[in-house]
C-alpha cells in the first residue's frame, strides 16, 4: 500500500535517508559522500518535515502489513534549463525501498503514484538525479522509462 506521509512518518523517512547515504557511499566511492560532516543527518528531520507540510511537495510511504518499507520525496520545481518554455516540472528527490523489500514492485508503485500527482498538477516532465556508480538506481530508473540527459533523467507524462 502507498499512502501520503504524515509528520509521524518523519523518523522512518530520516532513517531511510541515512540508509540511502550509506548505500551510495558504498557504491560510488565519491568524495562527496565519503567525506561527510560529523552528524551529517542532523538536518534530515527538518528537511523532511518541510516536504510533508508543503503544498508543492509530497512524501509517500510504502507499507507492507502496516510497516513502512519504502518512501519517496517529490516536489514541483523549476527545470534545470531556465531558458526552456517549460517553467514547472516534477522532481523526484529521493526514492528508497528497504533492501529486504526490493524486487517486489514497490518502487514502481511509489513512482506511479508520484507521477500521477505530478500529472494532476499539469506537470509534463519529471526529473531526478542519481549518483554515478549506483547501478541499482540507474537500472531502476531506466526500467521505469527515465532516459539520461545532462546526467539527470526525465520522462514525459
Amino acid at each position: 500500500m502507498i499512502r501520503e506521509a504524515t509528520l509521524e512518518d518523519v523518523p522512518y523517512t530520516v532513517q531511510s535517508l541515512k540508509q540511502l547515504v550509506d548505500h551510495v557511499r558504498e557504491r560510488s566511492q565519491d568524495a562527496y559522500f565519503i567525506e561527510l560532516e560529523e552528524n551529517y543527518d542532523q538536518g534530515f528531520g527538518a528537511y523532511v518535515t518541510e516536504f510533508v507540510k508543503s503544498e508543492k511537495s509530497q512524501v509517500l510511504i510504502a507499507e507492507v502489513n502496516h510497516d513502512p518499507v519504502g518512501m519517496l520525496l517529490g516536489r514541483e520545481t523549476s527545470p534545470a534549463m531556465p531558458i526552456s518554455k517549460i517553467k514547472r516540472i516534477g522532481e523526484i528527490v529521493v526514492c528508497w525501498v528497504d533492501p529486504d523489500y526490493r524486487q517486489r514492485g514497490i518502487s514502481q508503485s511509489l513512482i506511479a503514484q508520484i507521477e500521477d500527482w505530478f500529472a494532476k498538477r499539469d506537470l509534463h516532465y519529471v526529473e531526478l538525479y542519481y549518483i554515478v556508480g549506483n547501478t541499482e538506481a540507474e537500472l531502476t530508473w531506466q526500467n521505469l522509462g527515465y532516459q539520461p540527459y545532462r546526467i539527470t533523467a526525465r520522462k514525459h507524462l
